[in-house]
């Protein structure tokens, strides 16, 4: 086997090809795993900096983990931490069917060790899902994991998915679709996924997103206002647009845009980043219609078996979607710090765990303390 380690955006778009055959692979592909997804984070301020730890196998390339080193401020020792997006933080490795036995951590720090004089201690990625690429491998390492929320999706394969929905919530939404119709005019879903449209809509979405924003704007936590949140998804549209990934979904009260939704696909599951709507229809569920909307539709593709939210809202509990965990997963390398920090990390959270026990069991209030 051979590492080869990428630095520049450059240098990734001339393994485009590489990676690509590598992805058509995979049994359970995300989005994660995609050459474009890791193309828009290069591109941003966080993965300009990230390393791309590439195995190749007889010319084959056959495992991918997007590093960035760093050192760390107390020990002086070396560490790797996966790159994700701040606003989206899923992430996990590449890697072909077959090789999970294969100690790819290993052989990264033993040839990183040699091409840079730099040994890595352990490997922390920020959010894994339970059915990841990662943890089908970490047998062969020590590791921490840590549960981190969850992942809500709503399989599609067909129409009968409604059945394992709700049916008090679809009930409900069917409820205040007829009466957005019947007080404000007639509904309707479009989907743009062509080139041109997504640059039409995308502002439009961006402005009924800022309308609709519940937080402080001073902070500058909306699309139009957070500089560099605009900057992502204007590189993310473009570049997963020109594969025909991305697309926007518009609900619509005679031609007036009442909810938006900007969504992006890898492999058969379209993955919803943002949901927004007009705050003066908030009344009628607009959002909610629009995913009922998009979940119909979906299910009248050939090409879809699942649309996921990313993260696990609370709303969504209301629809009765799936859900599988997420966690933060660190894997030690086989080196003396590599072993002591798993012993650490491992003892100091059987004591928090059990202080925090100790604290919530014996606790007594402060009015029968003094008595």
């Amino acid at each position: 086997m051979k590492l080869a380690v990428i630095d520049t955006a450059e240098q990734l778009q001339a393994i485009k090809s590489d990676w690509e055959r590598l992805f058509s692979t995979l049994t359970h592909p995300g989005f994660y795993h995609t050459w474009e997804w890791h193309y828009t984070l290069k591109n941003t301020s966080v993965g300009a900096r990230a390393q791309f730890f590439c195995v190749y196998d007889e010319g084959d390339l056959v495992f991918v983990c997007p590093l960035l080193v760093k050192r760390s401020r107390f020990n002086q020792l070396y560490f790797a931490e996966a790159i994700c997006s701040k606003y989206i933080d899923l992430c996990d490795v590449v890697m072909a069917d077959g090789y999970d036995n294969v100690d790819f951590f290993q052989f990264i720090q033993q040839q990183f060790f040699i091409e840079c004089a730099i040994r890595l201690h352990s490997f922390r990625f920020k959010k894994v899902k339970a059915h990841s690429l990662l943890l089908s491998m970490t047998h062969l390492h020590k590791k921490y994991s840590k549960p981190q929320g969850g992942n809500m999706f709503f399989p599609c394969e067909d129409e009968s998915f409604a059945k394992k929905l709700s049916k008090k919530n679809i009930k409900n939404v069917s409820r205040l679709s007829r009466k957005l119709t019947a007080e404000k005019g007639n509904v309707s879903f479009r989907h743009y996924d062509s080139k041109a449209s997504i640059e039409k809509y995308l502002p439009i979405f961006i402005e009924l997103e800022n309308q609709g924003w519940k937080g402080d704007i001073n902070l500058a936590s909306s699309i139009k206002m957070d500089a560099e949140l605009h900057q992502f998804l204007i590189t993310f549209a473009d570049v997963y647009s020109k594969v025909g990934c991305f697309c926007i979904n518009m609900l619509f009260v005679d031609d007036e845009p009442v909810a938006g939704q900007v969504a992006f696909k890898a492999g058969l599951t379209w993955y919803i980043y943002k949901i927004a709507y007009a705050p003066e229809f908030a009344n009628y569920g607009p959002g909610n219609i629009l995913l009922h909307q998009f979940l119909q539709w979906s299910a009248g593709q050939s090409d879809v078996t699942e649309v996921n939210l990313i993260t696990a809202p609370q709303w969504a509990s209301r629809w009765q979607s799936q859900r599988e965990d997420v966690f933060t997963v660190v894997v030690f390398a086989k080196t003396t710090p590599g072993y002591l920090l798993n012993y650490y990390m491992h003892g100091y959270s059987k004591i928090k765990t059990t202080a925090k026990t100790c604290v919530t069991r014996y606790k007594v209030p402060f009015s029968q303390s003094i008595n």
